[in-house]
């Protein structure tokens, strides 16, 4: 999958399992710029796909997020550092409360043909 998050397993069988991809709409993942450790929400929007985007959401307004950031996974459903994507541009939202934007996601899921499936726990971590 390129080294990066494709989505969360929702389903198993004796020889398959489904993935909730990350780009879903009904999607989403708590995130860290690897460069600030500032926090924010990345969800996925299945019109944005199209041009090769998902929204960063929820990033506090005094966080120094910029243009090319790495973004990695914190969420609690997900093992910790699993490169999501990059910064592509982040703004001052109309609140003066928080900022948001767009990242690139590092996978291609118009050309994605395998994935690895992390089978250990969090917990078990």
């Amino acid at each position: 999958s390129g080294g990066g998050l494709v989505g969360i397993v929702t389903d198993v069988g004796k020889d398959y399992a489904k993935v909730r991809a990350i780009i879903d709409d009904e999607s989403s993942v708590s995130v860290s710029f690897a460069n600030t450790s500032d926090t924010g929400i990345v969800s996925g929007d299945l019109k944005l796909m199209d041009d090769g985007v998902m929204n960063v959401t929820e990033v506090l307004k005094d966080a120094k997020v910029t243009e090319g950031d790495m973004v990695v996974t914190i969420s609690d459903k997900f093992v910790p550092g699993i490169l999501v994507g990059y910064v592509t541009n982040i703004k001052l939202d109309s609140s003066e409360l928080t900022q948001s934007g767009q990242i690139i996601p590092v996978v291609d899921f118009k050309h994605i043909d395998e994935v690895l499936v992390i089978t250990q726990l969090k917990d078990d971590m």
